[in-house]
């Protein structure tokens, strides 16, 4: 009843039930991250509900500022809903008389480097 084992042989089978029992554990650090990721875009998506219908309310040069300083400060989700709800805050923006020309184009040109493309 005396056997010997080989000390690589061990040491590899450990490995190998080591690996295997991550896996699980993997799969669940992975399954947390994007429950995360989802609700920090969620909650992303709600502030720029909320921002762009602020803007609807008497419009000005102060919070169309306002506005891009948000825009600037979001990362914003990939996602069709959210970049056309900032595309009608730009257009709103756009259309207005009572905010200044550069305005409209520091937005525009904030919004093209985060992404959000425009066609005219």
């Amino acid at each position: 009843m005396n056997t010997k084992y080989n000390k690589k042989e061990i040491l590899k089978s450990i490995l190998t039930i080591a690996g295997l029992l991550s896996i699980p554990t993997l799969m669940i650090k992975d399954k947390i991250k994007n429950i995360r990721h989802e609700e920090l875009q969620r909650r992303t998506l709600e502030k720029i509900i909320k921002n762009t219908m602020e803007l609807d309310n008497n419009l000005c040069n102060l919070k169309a500022i306002q506005y891009l300083q948000f825009i600037q400060s979001v990362e914003i989700p990939d996602k069709t809903l959210c970049k056309n709800i900032i595309i009608e805050g730009f257009k709103m923006i756009k259309d207005s008389k009572e905010i200044d020309d550069r305005i409209k184009g520091d937005l525009r040109f904030v919004l093209e480097c985060k992404g959000v493309s425009f066609l005219y």
